[in-house]
């Protein structure tokens, strides 16, 4: 914007430059152990907070796509979801990037579906507020915490547990192609982005490739 205001009005604008960051800070995430924890916990509560937090968390999906997610995108015969829609704000598009992308379901993630499903019914949104509006990410923000806070847990964010997903799946073996195409990511520069490693994984990964 300053700098169309330059070109436009021949002023001399200064543009301030952004601050250096001299330590690159690591975003918050939710290890294993903890998203067990959230998993007990919102599986305490109604069968669409679980559905909300395995979304997230085991299937890797973004908070508006998890909005704008329908039961026309399930298909719970295949075991599978595609995501083809993102939902921010009102306002409904492509998901990030514009690639339309298909994510397998966890077992866990298939069987709460099913409930789920059950119970609601098949058509329209997966997901919906009580009120039966669209969620949005201040929605979700609010199971989240009550589902983190009756853990004992820190509530983050839904992105920590999209990251918590990517770096299940990269400490557990799969490929940095895949666990891109599964986030539905464009470079794989962004994917390394997600990877958080513990101690004790970098632990196991020496003993078991290094045995002696």
């Amino acid at each position: 914007m300053l700098r169309c205001a330059k070109e436009k009005h021949g002023k001399k604008i200064e543009i301030p430059k952004a601050p250096y960051l001299t330590n690159e800070t690591e975003a918050a995430w939710y290890t294993a152990e903890q998203f067990e924890a959230l998993n007990q916990s919102a599986a305490t509560f109604a069968a669409a907070d679980l559905v909300l937090i395995l979304l997230a968390g085991e299937a890797g999906l973004r908070s508006g796509e998890i909005s704008a997610l329908r039961w026309t995108d399930v298909d719970l015969a295949k075991r599978e979801m595609t995501i083809r829609s993102n939902l921010v704000r009102g306002h409904e598009g492509t998901p990030k990037g514009g690639v339309t992308r298909t994510v397998p379901m966890s077992g866990r993630l298939h069987r709460t579906l099913v409930q789920h499903q059950a119970a609601e019914g098949d058509t329209g949104r997966v997901l919906r507020r009580d009120d039966g509006s669209d969620m949005t990410t201040d929605s979700q923000r609010t199971v989240l915490r009550r589902v983190a806070g009756y853990a004992g847990l820190p509530a983050y964010g839904m992105h920590a547990l999209r990251h918590c997903f990517g770096s299940r799946m990269m400490n557990g073996g799969a490929g940095g192609k895949v666990v891109m195409r599964l986030l539905g990511h464009k470079k794989l520069s962004t994917t390394e982005r997600y990877v958080h490693t513990s101690d004790e994984h970098c632990r196991s990964v020496v003993d078991r490739l290094l045995p002696g």
